[in-house]
C-alpha cells in the first residue's frame, strides 16, 4: 500500500477467522463480540486493504488516533446518506431499522450515532441487532409480530445473493448499560 490516505480509513467488521494471527501485531484490529473482529481498512475504491501498524508508522501516527478518524470517516458516509437506513413497520405497530448499500455498515452497530437514532426510532434503548454481512445492519425491537419476522427473513433471503463476508446469526442486545452479546440467534 503506498502512504495510508486517513480520508479512506474505516472500521471493517469480520470473522475472527479472517484475521488468522491477529495476536502478532500484524493487522490494527481488535475483537468485538461473537468471534468478531473489528479491522482497520483502507478503501481502494472496489476493495478494502488492511490497514498494518507499519502503515500507521510511516505516518506517524497512533492507532487510537487511527481508530478515531476511521469511526468518524464511518459516521460521515453514514450522516450523508452513503448508507440507505429504513424504518420498517410491523402490523402491530413494532419497528425495525434496516442499514445497508455500504460495504461497512455492519460497524454502524458500533457508532454511538446510530445506537441513539435505532433507540429513538425503535421507541427505547432496549433492542436487538443482527449483522448477517459486512453490509447489512438490521436493529429491531425485542418483539416481533410472525409477520414482520417473515418480512424481515424475506428480506435478509433477498439480500443474501449479495452478501460477501457473512458474519455471525447471534445477536447483540442492546441496553441502558450499551451492547452486549446475546445467546439468541436469527
Amino acid at each position: 500500500m503506498s502512504e495510508l490516505d486517513t480520508d479512506k480509513i474505516y472500521p471493517y467488521v469480520v470473522p475472527g477467522t479472517y484475521v488468522p494471527d491477529w495476536e502478532d501485531g500484524s493487522f490494527v484490529s481488535w475483537r468485538f463480540m461473537h468471534d468478531l473482529e473489528v479491522m482497520l481498512v483502507s478503501d481502494l475504491g472496489h476493495t478494502v486493504s488492511s490497514v498494518h501498524p507499519k502503515n500507521l508508522e510511516q505516518i506517524g501516527m497512533a492507532d487510537d488516533e487511527a481508530w478515531d478518524i476511521a469511526f468518524r470517516n464511518l459516521n460521515n458516509d453514514w450522516a450523508d446518506g452513503r448508507m440507505w437506513v429504513n424504518v420498517l413497520k410491523g402490523e402491530e405497530g413494532e419497528r425495525c431499522l434496516v442499514v445497508e448499500n455500504h460495504w461497512s455498515a455492519a460497524a454502524t452497530i458500533l457508532l454511538p450515532s446510530m445506537q441513539q437514532v435505532a433507540a429513538e426510532r425503535l421507541g427505547g434503548p432496549d433492542f436487538f441487532a443482527f449483522i448477517p454481512d459486512t453490509s447489512f445492519l438490521l436493529f429491531f425491537q425485542k418483539k416481533r409480530s410472525p409477520k414482520l419476522k417473515n418480512t424481515l427473513d424475506r428480506i435478509i433471503s433477498d439480500r443474501s445473493a449479495l452478501f460477501r463476508k457473512r458474519l455471525t446469526q447471534k445477536l447483540f442486545l442492546f441496553g441502558e448499560s450499551g451492547i452486549a452479546e446475546s445467546e439468541d440467534t436469527w
